[in-house]
């Protein structure tokens, strides 16, 4: 599926494909100066299959996988969702900055906050901060701001739900949690059901 979506960017998206589209937000800008921004977010968008490898992989590991799999679950709904803060049939391939910034943030936090995961065979190299600074200037006005909070508040929920958090140890058998079936019967009792 990552494979099919990175042929499906390549093939939409080149910085001669970007340049008119941004060049009509900004009619005062030369076009040497929209060319370089183009370039510029060319393969920020076109990495954005990786980005999305990275929680993937991560998904598979004992110590993050369920959380990584939730939180990746959402991103996911957020990015193969049209009708996203900059939507795609207003936008454009431009339309996709929202989406590759999410899976960038995403990816970048994950690899922080889980170091221990293995991410081999992914082949991703994450944005500059450079770059990451010239997208969130380029997004409207708290986009960028929304995104980053729904990554860390996606994986505060996810590491609540299935995890201890970064490099949480596996449950020996001994200390895995077990259902208080007696106490339940007894509040079932003295609440007269």
């Amino acid at each position: 599926m990552v494979k099919h979506m990175q042929l499906g960017l390549e093939e939409e998206i080149s910085s001669e494909a970007l340049a008119p589209l941004l060049a009509k937000y900004a009619p005062e800008a030369t076009p040497d100066c929209v060319a370089e921004l183009a370039a510029l977010l060319e393969p920020f968008l076109r990495s954005m299959p990786q980005a999305l490898s990275v929680a993937v992989q991560m998904t598979k590991s004992r110590g993050c996988g369920r959380a990584v799999s939730f939180a990746t679950g959402q991103t996911l709904i957020y990015v193969l969702d049209e009708d996203d803060l900059l939507p795609e049939q207003d936008f454009g391939i431009i339309g996709l900055l929202d989406d590759a910034y999410l899976a960038h943030i995403y990816a970048g936090r994950l690899s922080r906050m889980y170091q221990e995961a293995p991410i081999s065979g992914v082949g991703y190299q994450p944005p500059d901060e450079r770059t990451l600074n010239v997208v969130r200037s380029l997004l409207p006005a708290g986009v960028a701001s929304a995104l980053e909070r729904t990554v860390d508040n996606l994986l505060l929920a996810a590491n609540s739900l299935f995890g201890g958090g970064a490099g949480a140890e596996e449950h020996p058998p001994e200390s895995a949690p077990s259902l208080h079936v007696s106490e339940a019967i007894r509040a079932m009792r003295a609440a007269g059901i």
